[in-house]
């Protein structure tokens, strides 16, 4: 409220300190102790800088016990400090795989969000009490997509070569193993290439969502005094 009124009536604000408990024994040494801002009274004291503040658990009589992880307090609820802990772990377990070193073994891991990886394989909650084949469907196949599980060739021919005689695509003129990524980029003997028609798909998608969530204009209102 009193930053519309600064706004409306385009008012110049002057900050000024005012010393409250001047006089006053204890508060004086803490205000001497303080790590006063330099815009201040051009007053600095860095005598705090680097340093953590932390508290004395000691001092505090009103519980009957603090929960304790690898010896640092947990100050947040234990419920949910279980949950993140569980989190991560199980985020790190599956990020330090195997089939994940070429990732993890560069400045590539650094840029990946994530979070956002897992909430794209994962759109809907999976402990939902209602079964959607979809959704299902989806995240069988965005999981296989990441773990380079999809059953293409080159799959197929490394678990059963008495089978399959080579892991080269059949619809390609040239030699040309059929893996996850060939699996999109593959021409099928024509000259289009399938990534554009992709990109256009996604570009149509991306638009019409963001359509969708743009808000509507506001409508204006009269008011009769």
């Amino acid at each position: 409220m009193i930053n519309d009124i600064v706004q409306e009536r385009r008012l110049k604000i002057i900050c000024h300190k005012v010393k409250a408990h001047s006089g006053d024994k204890y508060n004086e040494i803490a205000d001497s102790l303080a790590k006063i801002p330099g815009f201040i009274e051009g007053i600095t004291n860095n005598i705090f800088e680097g340093t953590t503040i932390s508290l004395n658990y000691n001092n505090i009589t009103d519980r009957s016990f603090i929960p304790i992880w690898k010896f640092t307090p947990i100050e947040t609820p234990v419920k949910d400090a279980i949950k993140e802990i569980n989190r991560l772990k199980l985020m790190l377990n599956f990020k330090y795989q195997e089939r994940f070193k070429y990732i993890m073994t560069n400045t590539k891991c650094r840029e990946i969000d994530w979070d956002l990886t897992f909430k794209t394989k994962h759109p809907s909650k999976i402990t939902s009490d209602i079964t959607n084949k979809e959704d299902s469907n989806k995240r069988s196949f965005a999981l296989k997509l990441l773990c380079e599980e999809l059953p293409t060739l080159s799959k197929r021919y490394i678990h059963k070569p008495n089978l399959y005689s080579s892991s080269s695509c059949i619809l390609c003129e040239k030699l040309v193993e059929e893996d996850n990524m060939h699996v999109f980029t593959c021409k099928r003997k024509g000259q289009i290439d399938p990534i554009k028609n992709l990109t256009n798909k996604f570009k149509e998608i991306l638009i019409e969502k963001i359509k969708k969530e743009e808000p509507a204009p506001a409508i204006p209102t009269v008011l009769l005094l």
